[in-house]
């Protein structure tokens, strides 16, 4: 891949990463307010998984051209941007935990002899939704530090 290429990538998945950062935030308020439609919880976990699959892509460039320029110059930003990845796949796992538990819980909410489950399910999809958002604006911010004081 080239640079140019790369960078355009690179641009991409910052804005995508952004947007699903605030679909992960509006999908954590609207859970806990119980007000959550199927779409747009269908939406938040499909943004922050193209967010996911473009920072995959964007590894192998990564590593081979910037990781180790970026070690040499400032330590601290590399050690930054390793924990960002870490934290953003967790984000990307909990977003899509909270989208199936949502699910679920649109599959039975309807019955009044699963009031329990539902009550369970409605509960931990609000903290897997907030977990996700967390660590979506963690990743976001973390990559907004790096890129901002590497220079890219």
């Amino acid at each position: 891949m080239s640079v140019a290429e790369l960078r355009a990538l690179e641009r991409l998945h910052a804005v995508i990463a952004w947007l699903a950062t605030a679909g992960l935030l509006w999908a954590a308020w609207a859970s806990v307010r119980r007000r959550l439609p199927a779409g747009g919880a269908a939406a938040a976990a499909a943004l922050v998984v193209l967010a996911g699959l473009l920072g995959a892509a964007l590894e192998e460039g990564f590593r081979a051209r910037v990781r180790h320029k970026l070690f040499l110059a400032a330590p601290a930003l590399g050690w930054l941007f390793e924990r960002k990845v870490h934290v953003a796949f967790g984000a990307v796992l909990l977003g899509v935990a909270a989208w199936a538990l949502t699910a679920a819980l649109r599959r039975i909410e309807p019955r009044a002899d699963e009031a329990d489950v539902a009550r369970e399910l409605r509960r931990g999809a609000a903290i897997a939704w907030t977990a996700a958002a967390v660590l979506a604006l963690l990743a976001s911010v973390a990559s907004a530090i790096v890129a901002r004081r590497a220079g890219f």
